[in-house]
């Protein structure tokens, strides 16, 4: 089995790693298989205590399996990682459509190409999500002045209804008549 070129060792490791794509997918279908037909009791006692992988792995394996048996995923293009496969097989149906149209469904998309993919996704719905914040933010800014300006409001009313009230009560003392030309106030007019 030893090797002398890169070549025969990418070969070699390439058929393998092939295989191991196969199995994952194969696993992922017994797994689902018995989710369906054990008791609830024994499939847990599977997932948890008899398997060399644990709950996470199953999950993902499973959900891989169904992609391909639902013609979600096609074999021929299922990335040939099972995390990657699982990646793209969670996705929604639009989702995974914009994913095969910017040619990620593939056997050696990159989880970094995924990762990316799935951030831009994610995108407009953070914007979204500020924009209503922000919104949501403006509306209690707003309540908030408009409350202060109505306080301002009955405050100068208050002050302009006492203003009115010291100018009507001065009335009736009258004010002092501005003196006739070249007289002085509160001096009397000759007779």
């Amino acid at each position: 089995m030893p090797r002398s070129t890169a070549q025969e060792y990418a070969r070699e490791i390439g058929l393998l790693w092939g295989e191991a794509q196969e199995k994952f997918l194969a696993i992922g279908k017994y797994l689902r298989q018995a989710k369906a037909g054990l008791p609830h009791g024994d499939w847990e006692r599977l997932v948890s205590h008899m398997l060399p992988f644990g709950r996470a792995v199953a999950h993902k394996l499973r959900v891989v399996a169904e992609a391909v048996e639902e013609k979600r995923l096609a074999e021929e293009t299922l990335p040939r990682s099972y995390a990657n496969a699982y990646e793209l097989a969670a996705l929604e149906g639009h989702e995974l459509a914009l994913a095969a149209k910017r040619q990620l469904v593939r056997p050696d998309v990159t989880r970094r190409e995924i990762d990316a993919f799935k951030r831009e996704l994610k995108l407009p719905a953070d914007e979204a999500e500020r924009a209503s914040q922000r919104r949501a933010e403006l509306l209690r800014r707003r309540k908030r002045l408009m409350e202060e300006l109505a306080q301002i409001e009955s405050e100068l009313s208050r002050e302009e209804r006492g203003v009115a009230e010291i100018n009507s009560s001065a009335e009736p003392f009258g004010l002092p008549e501005e003196a006739p030309e070249g007289q002085e106030m509160g001096m009397a007019r000759p007779l």
